[in-house]
């Protein structure tokens, strides 16, 4: 069998009406699952929004010449 006849074969098998429903029931499962998941994902990001303004704004209130002095305390 040349392999463009066994690929649509495999692809017309796949797409009896039953595998179909049954695609489409765990995509709509998975796309609920990501719908209940945003809500915690918009807390991260905007939690780590405040951390980077906050983290900028004590870099910013050092003075410049201790730039340098605050990077390596902050890593340390």
């Amino acid at each position: 069998m040349p392999g463009g006849a066994r690929v649509e074969s495999i692809l017309l098998e796949a797409l009896t009406p039953d595998r179909i429903a049954i695609a489409v029931a765990a995509l709509g499962q998975m796309e609920e699952g990501g719908r209940q998941l945003e809500p915690q994902w918009a807390l991260r990001r905007e939690r780590a929004g405040y951390e980077t303004e906050r983290a900028r704004r004590q870099y910013d209130a050092v003075e410049p010449e201790n730039h340098l002095v605050a990077r390596s305390l902050e890593r340390g």
